[in-house]
């Protein structure tokens, strides 16, 4: 019998609660963010030739993308010293990474809040509400909160807890010099991006995090940063297998990783159909020797899939299903 989310919490009242956030968690604040991917809500139809590249790479990354444009036209450029003319293909491609950085741009537009006034403070005061009970300041013990989505959400909601009554206690790794291995507020970290996120930035092998700059917002910043060749942070592939290559590829990420295979107390997994397109964080999350027991929340028409699902991924765990009608989030 599925149980309220206030039993969940009465019965974890004295031992860390860990939250992992799925798409249901965004989905609730926003409907836009229903997509699989940013590649499947980009629109190609003034350059085929630039969609057929993800194909041919079998990737959805744009970053990807982009470099393999811009390596090909320098190869094409060296040809071209050799007596092979391929000048204006290069000249193509080159042209095509600046598309490639325009639909990027447009698609994060086209399915996020433009600024974080954008979400009435009603919202926000809920969503800090339930964040309370995993990284409330009045805790007996201090939880975490790992996420699955790369939209700024969690990031804003998080900014707006800035006032007398702050309610949560929270780090995300980040000081002044960015995020930085083995720091101290490494160490502290209890809010991490699974799959990054828009607002972390790689530059020159150090991540950084836009903040707040008066009179430009992070999508006016994100610009900004792809015009000096600057990306997000973000895992957009598809397929586990894929996503699992991009995060071997990035300290912070594959930090989180590891971070989510030590963590101790009972787990929480809103917003999450567990399905195999994040098999490489259930298989993390099925190697810790340190959960006590798993609550996941379910809609009456979904708990069936999610609780044979779960039944797979996570038979080690004691394990509850409460009602997601039951969690007041954004509303």
């Amino acid at each position: 019998m599925d149980i309220d989310f206030q039993d969940a919490l009465s019965e974890t009242a004295d031992t860390p609660r860990i939250l992992l956030l799925g798409n249901g968690f965004s989905i609730d604040c926003y409907q836009n963010f229903s997509y699989a991917n940013l590649l499947d809500r980009a629109d190609f139809s003034g350059s085929p030739e630039l969609k057929k590249t993800f194909e041919l790479l079998e990737t959805c990354d744009f970053e990807q993308v982009i470099r393999a444009l811009l390596n090909s036209s320098s190869v094409m450029n060296v040809m071209t010293s050799y007596g092979i003319d391929n000048g204006e293909k290069a000249k193509l491609m080159i042209a095509d990474v600046e598309k490639a950085k325009t639909i990027l741009l447009n698609t994060i537009k086209s399915i996020h809040p433009d600024k974080q006034a954008s979400i009435d403070e009603a919202r926000y005061k809920s969503c800090r509400s339930f964040m309370s009970n995993f990284i409330g300041n009045s805790l007996v013990a201090r939880g975490e909160v790992f996420t699955l989505n790369y939209d700024l959400l969690l990031y804003w909601m998080l900014m707006s807890d800035r006032d007398s009554t702050r309610l949560l206690d929270y780090c995300d790794g980040f000081d002044r010099e960015g995020w930085i291995y083995g720091g101290k507020n490494t160490q502290d970290q209890n809010v991490t991006y699974l799959h990054g996120a828009f607002h972390l930035m790689s530059r020159d092998g150090r991540l950084e995090k836009i903040s707040y700059k008066k009179n430009k917002t992070i999508l006016d910043q994100i610009s900004a940063y792809l015009d000096k060749e600057i990306y997000p942070l973000i895992v957009t592939e598809g397929k586990s297998k894929n996503k699992l290559l991009a995060i071997n590829q990035s300290e912070y990420l594959n930090h989180a990783v590891e971070k989510i295979k030590k963590i101790k107390g009972n787990l929480f997994a809103i917003g999450i159909s567990f399905g195999e397109e994040n098999n490489h964080v259930w298989h993390a999350i099925s190697k810790n020797k340190n959960i006590r027991k798993l609550y996941v929340g379910v809609h009456e028409s979904d708990q069936e899939s999610v609780r044979r699902r779960v039944g797979v991924l996570f038979h080690m765990y004691p394990c509850k299903f409460f009602k997601i009608e039951t969690v007041s989030i954004w509303r």
